[in-house]
């Protein structure tokens, strides 16, 4: 006899052809189903995770088996303890071994070292009164599983892996305290980011990672291309080039800079639209702010001419603070383990004011007056001369944000000639476009923007005056021809946004900088790839 949850059998409401089927009854009984009927659900942790086991005090007495892997190891003549983590949570829960109860199995376990892989069974307990501000639980081992142990040879490291190994060791990445909150934080913040834009109807849209067009006119790409297995004589040539008409797109191909191309066709289809995606760029040079290979969140929407530039201001800070919010919320630990004296105190008190403060809005042409101000004041002295028409550079985004006292800063109306092809041109300033970056703290600009050149001549002549290959971008010119609407959108350096979540400061001599390859797993930066 079937013992599971009997449920009716759903009837569709029928409709006269007049109506607009209506399909909330449908939806309803198939969430019903789900939670219901078990056989739709089937997965079951093999272990229970020690998040639930260090909040809920119904665990006390009782008896558990974790898994996790050895953050710690310390072995002693009467006890041993063992902190496991198990990827659950950020704290680690701490296995005590009663060395009288287990004698027999002393030789074994005390090979189990750092980055073991065990499994425990025990009970828990209540840990003693002047540990409970550290943990509030311990599990008392009765036996334990080795699953692998750690080869002394192979990682010799006997405490924690430091920022540094993990350099040389990639491997190890997950193995060290601040990867593994910023790896928490990265997945909290992805999450945040889809909750963001699907409450305010945005689709989420993927965008091809091989392209044959550059996105950014700058030349900067990294060649998509299968004619390289070849010896260097059998590559086909014409014109002493390689010919790439023979290969495997028939055309020159890249891995894509950005999905803003792409997206903006689904933009005019779908009035709000974003991508969240990984981005590849030639970087010839070693940056702490810039990598080889990130990931970038761009959304695209469609927007009234006369207020779009200011509208995706504000759509791009209240992403930011959605995500500041969503993360203090949802990684309490992580962000504390941020504040701490290890890493950089005061900063949840920094992401707190943030969601406070009010976000400057500034133009362009005065940023450079007040850099120029300061100047020829001697207030600072900056390694790169400012100057009318130059594009920014990180010491002058710092100095721009550090003046108005570390708030969200959003610069507008940038010069034509040091911005991207597609930006619209200002209705009021002829040499000015719809653009704007948005700096904060230490990171200088996390976010770039613009209202989109709809206008087709317009866009023809930008391209034409730049020397750029109209063939690349025929698909993009074509999209002004097909019902094309006022749209903007911004992307914004999702590295750079865990950047700011973790607060994240490296040293170098003795002084502090960014360093942007520390939030990633697997770094990737020109001259550089171990794995």
């Amino acid at each position: 006899m079937d013992t599971k949850t009997s449920l009716p059998k759903f009837t569709p409401t029928k409709h006269t052809d007049t109506e607009f089927p209506n399909h909330h009854e449908e939806l309803v009984w198939y969430i019903n189903r789900l939670e219901s009927d078990s056989s739709l659900n089937t997965y079951k942790a093999p272990y229970d995770d020690h998040y639930d086991i260090m909040r809920y005090l119904k665990y006390l007495d009782k008896p558990v088996t974790v898994w996790g892997r050895v953050s710690e190891a310390r072995h002693q003549q009467e006890l041993s303890f063992l902190k496991i983590q198990d990827g659950t949570s950020f704290k680690p829960l701490q296995c005590v071994i009663d060395w009288t109860q287990h004698e027999t199995q002393r030789e074994t376990w005390q090979k189990i070292k750092l980055r073991s892989s065990i499994v425990v069974t025990g009970i828990i307990r209540e840990s003693p009164q002047e540990l409970k501000k550290f943990q509030r639980v311990e599990l008392h081992v009765q036996s334990i599983e080795i699953q692998g142990l750690s080869d002394p040879e192979v990682c010799p490291m006997k405490k924690r892996v430091t920022l540094q190994q993990v350099r040389e060791y990639p491997e190890l990445a997950f193995s060290s305290r601040f990867k593994m909150a910023s790896l928490r934080i990265r997945h909290v913040a992805s999450m945040g980011t889809h909750e963001f834009f699907d409450q305010r109807k945005f689709w989420y849209t993927h965008t091809p990672l091989i392209t044959g067009a550059d996105c950014e006119g700058a030349g900067e790409v990294v060649q998509s291309t299968t004619m390289f297995n070849k010896t260097v004589s059998l590559i086909p040539q014409k014109n002493d080039k390689v010919d790439f008409s023979k290969d495997q797109y028939g055309k020159p191909s890249y891995l894509t800079v950005s999905g803003q191309l792409h997206v903006e066709g689904a933009c005019l289809a779908y009035q709000r639209v974003y991508t969240f995606g990984p981005f590849f760029r030639a970087e010839g040079t070693c940056s702490r702010k810039h990598l080889s290979e990130g990931w970038m969140v761009e959304p695209e929407h469609i927007v009234r001419e006369e207020t779009g530039l200011n509208d995706t201001i504000d759509l791009a800070v209240s992403y930011i603070k959605h995500l500041i919010g969503y993360t203090l919320k949802r990684c309490p630990d992580e962000i504390d383990f941020c504040d701490s004296k290890f890493m950089k105190p005061g900063h949840r008190e920094y992401l707190e004011l943030l969601l406070e403060k009010p976000t400057v809005t500034i133009s362009y042409d005065d940023v450079i007056e007040l850099l120029l101000d300061a100047q020829t004041q001697g207030k600072v002295k900056f390694e790169t001369i400012v100057t009318k028409e130059m594009d920014l550079d990180a010491e002058h985004e710092k100095w721009i944000v550090e003046y108005f006292d570390n708030a969200i800063v959003a610069v507008m109306l940038f010069p034509k000639d040091i911005k991207a092809f597609y930006m619209k041109e200002s209705p009021s300033n002829p040499n000015r476009v719809e653009s704007f970056d948005i700096l904060v703290k230490d990171i200088g600009e996390i976010v770039g923007g613009s209202v989109r050149e709809h206008r087709l001549e317009k866009l023809q002549q930008v391209i034409e005056s730049r020397g750029m290959d109209q063939n690349t971008l025929d698909f993009y010119m074509r999209m002004r021809t097909f019902g094309t609407a006022p749209h903007a959108g911004f992307g914004l350096g999702f590295d750079r946004m865990i950047m700011m979540l973790t607060g994240y400061t490296g040293y170098d001599s003795g002084k502090q900088h960014p360093d942007i390859r520390e939030v990633m797993p697997y770094p990737r930066q020109s001259g550089s790839i171990i794995c």
